[in-house]
Order: C-alpha cells, then structure tokens, then sequence
C-alpha cells in the first residue's frame, strides 16, 4: 500500500481542569499551532508523495525517495511513559526506539546492523540483569551493543526533534468517507480525507461500511471499490440497518469467512432510514455475543427527534437553532440508557459512539462503575463547542456555525 509521510512536530494536548473558556482558548492556541506547523512543514525536499502519485491526484512529480529515517532527540511519548530518544524508520516500520542512534555514518554499505542478526532476548542470569545473550556474542551492556552496531548509513534522512514531542500516529475509530445518506454524499473520499488524517498525524482510521439495501455483502463490495484509491491504512466496521435470517448469516462471513470484520454498528436514530426497532436491537446484540463481535450504537431516540422537528415546524421555527431544539441531550442520555440495559440484559459489551451530551456520559460511567462492559467514544468537538452560535439574528452566520461545528467535528477527528 503507498503511503504519504508527513514530517510534523508535534505538540502535546494537556488535559485542562479549568474552565470552558480556557479550553477553547488552549484548543484555538494549538489549531494556530498546527496550520503553521504544515505551513512550515515540508512533504519532502523533491515534493515527491508516493501517496499522491499512486492515487492520481494533483500535477506532483512522482519518483523515488528514501524510504528511511531517523528522528533525532525528541520527547518520544508512548503510552506508558515519555523519554528522550531517537526513533529510526524504515519503509514506513519503526525499526527502533533508542537513545544516540548515530546518524550519517556508513557502516558497511549503510543500514542498521543490529537489527539484521537474529536476537535472543533472554537473560542470562549468570550475567546478571541488563546484560543479554546473542548470538553475536555475549555482550557486558546492552548500550555496548547500541554503540558498536545502532548507526545507519547516509542514505538515511536525519530530523532534528530536539525539544519537540514525537508520537505514534493516530487511529480514528469513527470515519465516514465517501458515505452515500439521505440523498448526500460526504465530500471527503478515501484519498483526500486520508491525506488530510495524515497530515494532522492520524494514521489510520476505521471507516462504517454502510449496507446497499440491506445487503452486507453488497455494501462491503462497494466500500472495497470507494477504498481502491486509499493512501494509509484503514479497517471497517459495518452498519447494521435492518434484520433477518439472510443479514443473520451475513454477519457471520463477515467475521468467520470473508474480512474479518468484527464490529456492528446500530442506529437508534434516523427513523425512515437507518434506525432499527428495540426488537431487533435485541436480536443484533444476541448475534454479536455468539459471534464474539462488539456491538456499537448510534444512541438518540429517532422517533422523539422527529416529534421535535415536527413540534419546531409547527413553531414556525426553521432556522438553524431549530436542529438543536429538536434533539435536547435528554434524547441521547435516554437511547444511551436503554442501550445500555439492553446490551446489560443480553450480556453482550457495548460501544456508543460519538458521545455529545452530559447526559449520556453520566449514563455511560453510572455503567462503567457498576462493572457493566461499556465504552462511550469521545468527540473533541462535542467537549469544546456549544449551540450558542445557531442562536445569532442573522442567518448566515448562525447557518454558518452549523457548518463550522460540522467540519471542526471532522477535522478534529483526524487531526488532533
């Protein structure tokens, strides 16, 4: 698969205990940051992206370029701890995590050495701890070894990280590119939403193939075809929109036989679309606990959101405040709940996704802390932004606010 190397720095996003104002002020601070970090951040000295020449986009030259790496003394962060290292790449793999791994140095024909013997990392208790037995030779300190072997040739690129924090890449759980719904597609397909992620340091991402008229098979089909022109990694959850003996069956090739997919996803919302009954709700959680498969919901009460918005028509309320008097929180706290129990009565884990009010998330954790399996997906947008806006008298910018929460969700999504 080709891939598209975005060389950014990166700056870490502190959780922050202060108020609301604070936190979008910090969240504007490191937006400026980012588009000025692309600004000043180039693709590659040639502007030769691997990614973009294979996909077909764009007038860029497309050739060779090194396909190694090292990035030299930044505040690596792991899960676990931070430390100040040096991370060495080739061909998209990192190869290793060290400190003083020593650039520009040709060292038979160049390459890292150590790596290409075979190692035994067992410890050799007569040796005592920290020391290792390989089949190199019994070495006193494994630093001895770093020192006489951890140096890569000139071929390889060298990126001063000092001061700077560098992170594994980012996995989006949640995407929707190339999505066909209610008449509309998403603007983004598989190339140009991936090489955005990319460039905000999201390197792969799980999108929701969606179901052509019920059909599983056909809908992965179709979502195959749409990701033929990807330029990252990428997996699939599938949507699950409506229920029977024939979807029953499917939902066992798609984790036994044919992909390995093992996540479905359920709408409770969208009536006259997406939403399923609480009926075969019920069903589709009893299918994924015998497949061992995770269930997902999409929690807001669809036929409560349709009350509201035909209760804001009656109003005469049609602006854009009127998405939002139309579906309170109370709606996703409610769905959220009974989902909850559902999957509580089935025993079956449950994922929520993009979870946007208070009221579901207090739902969320009174499971979590009652030792139920549930996990509730968070959305940056849904922390920091609030309706206020689609309240403003004039209705191009109150429409305009509508939009803005719309793309800093997907941009947000990818990119921090």
């Amino acid at each position: 698969m080709a891939e598209l190397r975005f060389n950014l720095p990166w700056r870490r996003f502190e959780e922050r205990r202060s108020s609301h104002s604070n936190f979008r002020t910090e969240l504007t601070n490191l937006l400026s940051i980012f588009f000025l970090l692309v600004l000043l951040s180039p693709i590659s000295e040639s502007n030769q992206v691997l990614g973009f020449c294979s996909a077909g986009y764009g007038d860029l030259e497309c050739g060779s370029s090194s396909s190694k790496l090292l990035i030299k003394g930044g505040i690596v962060v792991n899960a676990h701890h931070q430390e100040i290292a040096d991370v060495y790449i080739e061909d998209g793999i990192i190869v290793s995590v060290q400190p003083h791994i020593k650039g520009n140095v040709l060292l038979n024909g160049g390459g890292l050495l150590a790596y290409k013997a075979r190692v035994e990392e067992k410890k050799d208790s007569e040796m005592g701890d920290g020391n290792f037995n390989y089949e190199l030779g019994q070495v006193r300190h494994v630093s001895e070894l770093l020192n006489s072997y951890l140096q890569v040739g000139d071929d390889v690129t060298v990126l001063d990280a000092t001061g700077k924090y560098v992170m594994p890449g980012g996995i989006d759980p949640h995407t929707h590119l190339a999505m066909e719904f209610m008449g509309t597609e998403t603007i983004d397909d598989f190339f140009s939403g991936q090489a955005a992620a990319l460039a905000g340091g999201t390197t792969m991402h799980i999108d929701f193939v969606i179901p052509v008229n019920g059909s599983l098979s056909a809908g992965f089909d179709s979502y195959k075809e749409k990701a033929k022109k990807s330029c990252m990694d990428y997996g699939f959850h599938m949507a699950i929109t409506k229920w029977d003996d024939v979807v029953s069956r499917e939902m066992e090739i798609m984790v036994k036989e044919k992909v390995s997919i093992n996540s479905f996803k359920f709408f409770l919302a969208y009536k006259g679309s997406l939403m399923i009954s609480d009926e075969l709700l019920l069903h589709s959680f009893k299918k994924c606990k015998s497949l061992g498969a995770l269930a997902m919901v999409h929690a807001e009460n669809g036929d409560a959101v349709v009350e509201g918005q035909l209760r804001m028509i009656d109003l005469g309320i049609t602006g854009p405040e009127g998405h939002a008097l139309s579906r309170p929180p109370v709606l996703e706290g409610e769905a959220t709940a009974r989902a909850i129990r559902l999957a509580n009565f089935v025993n079956t884990p449950l994922y929520v996704v993009h979870v946007m009010s208070i009221d579901a998330m207090e739902e969320i954790a009174k499971a979590r802390k009652s030792g139920q399996r549930v996990i509730g997906e968070p959305v940056v947008s849904g922390l920091v932004l609030d309706d206020s806006g689609l309240w403003d008298p004039d209705f191009t910018i109150a429409a305009k606010q509508e939009s803005l929460h719309i793309s800093l969700f997907t941009f947000l999504r990818f990119c921090l």
